[in-house]
């Protein structure tokens, strides 16, 4: 079971466009998805309470979030230079947001909290601070959003192998080493070439590093 996402596990995945991630997740490092500039939305489950810093920063293609997570406080720069955020949904009892948290993310249109009206209105004026135009947050929640499953395979093709095992190993302190591992290609040549298999809505796909 997927306990923890380590830090920059797919930083500078910049073709990640989506990613479920399991309930039971309990930590997200930090910058663990920065400069994924494909990933178009995420939704962070109910079981996580620990975000790190700057873990979306610079996924510009990013338009929706769903927050579950049970936090107090939205971690410094976590949106940063997400310049095509719209909607953000955040949980009750979350009540801060850090510094630069939102900065350029002046696309901003709807935040939804599923809080109390003084959390509503605490949070509303701290993103401001960032997104001087964004006009307030709102009652409620949003739905739908899309994922996709990551898996661990092997691929061998024509004796050019390339194998992308995500050896997910759950340490005495729960956190989790995202490792691939790979085989020269069969061209001969000194260039190694590094992927993450991800499966989405069902077909096989490939994210380069």
């Amino acid at each position: 079971e997927l306990k923890s996402i380590g830090a920059n596990a797919f930083n500078r995945c910049e073709n990640l466009s989506s990613i479920r991630l399991p309930e039971g997740l309990l930590n997200i490092g930090y910058q663990a998805f920065y400069l994924c500039e494909s990933l178009s939305s995420i939704r962070i489950p109910a079981t996580t309470t620990n975000l790190g810093e700057s873990i979306f920063a610079y996924c510009t293609n990013l338009t929706q979030v769903v927050l579950e997570c049970q936090i107090n406080k939205l971690p410094e720069w976590t949106f940063y230079g997400c310049t095509s955020l719209v909607d953000v949904s955040m949980p009750q009892g979350m009540t801060e947001v850090g510094e630069y948290a939102f900065y350029d993310c002046d696309a901003l249109e709807e935040v939804y909290h599923d809080g109390t009206e003084d959390e509503r209105e605490s949070v509303s004026e701290q993103i401001k601070n960032d997104v001087p135009s964004f006009s307030g947050v709102t009652e409620g929640g949003s739905d739908s959003i899309g994922s996709t499953t990551i898996e661990s395979t092997t691929t061998d093709e024509n004796g050019s192998t390339i194998k992308t095992d995500k050896e997910v190993a759950e340490t005495e302190d729960t956190t989790i080493d995202i490792e691939v591992n790979h085989t020269k290609p069969s061209t001969g040549n000194d260039v190694y070439d590094v992927t993450i298999d991800v499966n989405i809505d069902g077909k096989d796909g490939w994210d380069e590093m």
